[in-house]
């Protein structure tokens, strides 16, 4: 059986990450946050896998990466880092993002469909660099319809302003508006990284919000990711959604601080697949493949934690 053992940043570094560089980022979000667990499988004292996951949420921990070395497969060490995790945060429903790149992801979907996992949505990470085809592709789309759209909106008597504006009254109003109205899972006040507040905005009529677009960092400003897109129930399919859209990527295509922009689109998300599919086919984007699995209820007894 393998040793699994909580890790600090420093023995991640100094141990692990010739092994698995792809969860660097990751690995510092641990020292970030609280919330993070990060294991480390063991073999005869040499590390054979990596497990890193979010239990932040009260009833869900998130799986947030899962590697085991290629000579190590098929020994069990998957199923210990993910007991071992479950230890460290009981009771919870598990819950796993696989991105779609090699044949390693395809295997480690494979293993969660075996343990009982179900696969419960898809999405698509669609990343855009900014450069002056995509910028022109965008001036033209908004000249040509996307203003067109927004005036319309104005002439309803909605505004939008970005978080860098909005100030302490428009902030506290939105807070106070989230409940019911606003998706649960999509709370501004809990984004798990450093929020662009120049490249964030909320769509108002008179003081009460109806939509807004979170845009965060992981990377120092580098990769603007638009983390949230939300609309107030009572307004969803009026347009507003687009309007704070229309306002985070202009706000990209004017800027130099950042050089790509990320944003997620899931399956079942029906109204954003309309948007993307009319508004942001840029030339030259990049597409990455995501799969949800899901578990509920306990999950195995057995691996415990060492040292």
């Amino acid at each position: 059986m393998p040793d699994i053992k909580r890790l600090n940043l420093i023995t991640y570094l100094g141990r692990y990450l010739s092994i698995f560089p792809a969860s660097v980022s990751l690995a510092q979000e641990v020292c970030r946050g609280e919330g993070k667990i990060l294991l480390g499988a063991e073999m005869d004292g040499v590390p054979c896998g990596l497990l890193i996951a979010d239990s932040q949420q009260d009833e869900k921990l998130l799986l947030e990466y899962i590697r085991i070395n290629e000579d190590s497969l098929r020994m069990g060490i998957a199923t210990a880092l993910i007991n071992a995790c479950v230890e460290l945060a009981p009771g919870r429903n598990l819950e796993c993002h696989v991105t779609l790149v090699d044949e390693a992801d395809l295997g480690l979907m494979r293993f969660l469909e075996k343990l009982g996992f179900e696969h419960v949505d898809s999405s698509d990470t669609v990343v855009i660099d900014r450069n002056g085809t995509t910028v022109r592709q965008w001036e033209d789309f908004m000249a040509a319809k996307g203003s067109g759209l927004i005036r319309r909106l104005e002439k309803k008597g909605l505004r939008v302003v970005s978080m860098a504006e909005a100030g302490k009254t428009v902030m506290s109003s939105l807070e106070k508006n989230l409940d019911g109205r606003f998706p649960d899972d999509m709370n501004p006040f809990f984004a798990s990284h450093d929020i662009l507040v120049d490249y964030s905005f909320i769509v108002l009529k008179g003081s009460e919000p109806l939509a807004y677009s979170i845009v965060v960092s992981d990377d120092g400003g580098k990769t603007a990711i638009v983390q949230f897109l939300a609309t107030a129930s009572d307004y969803v399919g009026s347009g507003v959604f687009f309007m704070c859209l229309a306002s985070s990527i202009s706000a990209f295509a004017r800027g130099e601080q950042c050089s790509k922009v990320a944003y997620t689109v899931f399956e079942k998300n029906m109204e954003m697949r309309k948007i993307q599919e009319k508004y942001l086919a840029f030339k030259g984007q990049q597409f990455w493949r995501q799969f949800l699995f899901r578990k509920s209820g306990q999950f195995l007894a057995g691996a415990k934690l060492c040292g």
